[in-house]
């Protein structure tokens, strides 16, 4: 997914703007979530959204080709969904955990996840946790097939799918 984020810009002639773009969709995202945790306390939002921005680790990585701010925005998206607990947003919520899965690993998102899934068992919600577990096997089943030996070695790189537009522009010529 960071390969297919990163193919986008890069098609765009923008490449260079994949990071900051996806840092700035991580602060506005952020922001609303604190808005949403102390509604009584708006400036809350704006401090936790600034000291995102300007956290060094944000800065340094989203001028990088470093999957992490990727993961960041999946995990703060995936976050955000489950916040709004609407039945539009838990129907969305395992698949962008799907496509979190395969940002460049799975490990950042699956080590995530299971307290706020274990939090649908706790609140006797047995079908949504077992639609959200149904996905994301699939999920893993995808992303193992996609990338084999997935757990084993990581296979795809930063710049798979850019390579893979490079020679669609060369068979094309």
């Amino acid at each position: 997914m960071h390969s297919a984020l990163r193919a986008v810009f890069a098609r765009a002639g923008i490449d260079s703007w994949q990071g900051p773009t996806i840092a700035a969709a991580s602060v506005l995202v952020l922001i609303d979530l604190a808005r949403r945790a102390w509604p009584d306390r708006p400036g809350r939002a704006w401090v936790a959204g600034a000291f995102l921005a300007v956290s060094t680790q944000v800065l340094v990585t989203s001028m990088t080709m470093y999957a992490m701010p990727t993961h960041l925005l999946f995990a703060l998206v995936w976050l955000w969904l489950y916040a709004r607990d609407a039945r539009w947003s838990v129907a969305l919520l395992p698949w962008v955990g799907f496509l979190a899965v395969g940002v460049h690993s799975p490990f950042p998102h699956l080590l995530f996840i299971p307290v706020f899934w274990l939090r649908y068992l706790r609140r006797r919600r047995i079908a949504t946790a077992a639609y959200i577990a149904v996905v994301y096997a699939l999920a893993i089943v995808f992303w193992q097939q996609v990338f084999v030996g997935w757990f084993d070695v990581h296979v795809p790189t930063a710049s798979a799918f850019a390579m893979y537009f490079d020679l669609v522009n060369l068979a094309e010529e």
